[in-house]
């Protein structure tokens, strides 16, 4: 198994990853040399659960952007082309399903993957997710081989 050197990745503000993620106005981007690395938009309003998602993320080799809000996560889906995008649900300001709804209506997001991740997931929830545009919901909490499963169901490892 290869050993990876998190500590000297930066973002965008210069500040090394694991102090960004516990900064107070979080907005993490994990530069990648690989310029066929595979870009992941991660949006989570719940620390705890950023940080596990991010590094779930990154160890799925993808280079992370995250936002904790709805507002930075469309500011990040103007101006970035992502792969996969991992929301949340129930965010503080625009709901998981409306940023779905506003990424499709985005010709250049067509292709991008998109998981729903949610503590409060029901078949009607559900439903709404899949209808908005939705490539897979999956339950919280998110472990690293349900994640890994549903990428694979997916197809996300042939993007």
């Amino acid at each position: 198994m290869e050993v990876k050197e998190y500590a000297s990745i930066k973002n965008h503000r210069g500040m090394f990853i694991d102090e960004s993620l516990q900064s107070k106005d979080l907005h993490t981007y994990a530069p990648t040399t690989d310029a066929n690395a595979l870009r992941a938009l991660l949006i989570e309003d719940n620390r705890i659960c950023l940080k596990a998602l991010f590094y779930l993320l990154r160890d799925c080799g993808y280079a992370v952007d995250a936002a904790e809000n709805g507002a930075v996560a469309l500011a990040f889906l103007k101006k970035n082309t992502y792969s996969l995008v991992l929301t949340d649900l129930g965010l503080p300001d625009i709901s998981g399903i409306e940023i779905i709804k506003q990424l499709r209506r985005d010709p250049k997001h067509r292709d991008t993957l998109v998981i729903v991740q949610s503590a409060h997931l029901d078949k009607t929830i559900q439903k709404q997710c899949m209808l908005a545009g939705c490539d897979a919901v999956l339950s919280k909490p998110v472990t690293q081989e349900l994640f890994k499963a549903t990428l694979e169901a997916i197809g996300a490892n042939k993007k």
